[in-house]
Order: structure tokens, then C-alpha cells, then sequence
């Protein structure tokens, strides 16, 4: 049983991380500047207004650049179920934010037919 001297410290710690996170605007749009210690080397972040992303599955999205220069991102699905999904999906676009679902979350191992990235089981 959580004590009242317990419940009120859980409180304030999360009354004290809520007021960090706002004092130093996570979350909220803006710039932020670091200066690399060794090269003295500054650089320059910055970032607009938060999104929704719509394409969020069960695990992060993995970004990579393939060697033709298209962005991607993969992420799977891959519930514990004997009948659940488990698949691997692919999206492509310029960005995380206007990446559709790309035609290779298709593809099929020409060696082994059974391998496919839309059915991983």
C-alpha cells in the first residue's frame, strides 16, 4: 500500500519534471545552439511546429538513405500471436512527415517465397 508521505513525493516529482520540461521549452518550436568543446565548431538546430505522425506502428521508426539517395524509414509490426501481423513496412517521401508507404513493404525473397516483408512469420 503507497503512503501518503509516498504519493505526495510522487507528485512533486512529476510537478518538478513537468516545470523542467516547460523551463527549457522541450516540445515547443524553436532553436537551439551547441558548440562542439574540441573543434569550437558551432551548430545550429531548429524546429517547427509539432506534427502527428501518422504512420507510428509498434516499434521506432528507422530511417535510413538508400544507396540511390531515396529516404526511407521501416518500421515492423510484430505482435505475439500465433494469427496476429507481423510485417516489416517501408515508407519513403522527403521527410518522415510526407512518406507513404513504399511498394518494397511487398517485397518477396525470389530465393525463398516464403521470406516477404508483409508476412514475417
Amino acid at each position: 500500500m503507497t503512503t501518503t508521505l509516498e504519493q505526495r513525493t510522487l507528485r512533486v516529482s512529476a510537478m518538478i519534471a513537468a516545470a523542467a520540461c516547460l523551463t527549457m521549452g522541450l516540445g515547443t518550436p524553436g532553436a537551439n545552439s551547441a558548440t562542439d568543446t574540441v573543434t569550437g565548431t558551432t551548430y545550429d538546430v531548429s524546429s517547427g511546429a509539432v506534427v502527428q505522425h501518422g504512420n507510428a506502428k509498434d516499434t521506432p521508426a528507422n530511417p535510413f538513405i538508400d544507396r540511390d539517395g531515396t529516404f526511407y524509414f521501416q518500421q515492423s509490426v510484430a505482435q505475439y500471436a500465433k494469427t496476429g501481423p507481423q510485417t516489416w513496412d517501408f515508407y519513403s517521401g522527403t521527410h518522415f512527415d510526407d512518406a507513404t508507404r513504399s511498394s518494397i513493404s511487398d517485397a518477396v525473397n525470389p530465393s525463398d517465397s516464403t521470406d516477404k516483408n508483409n508476412v514475417t512469420t
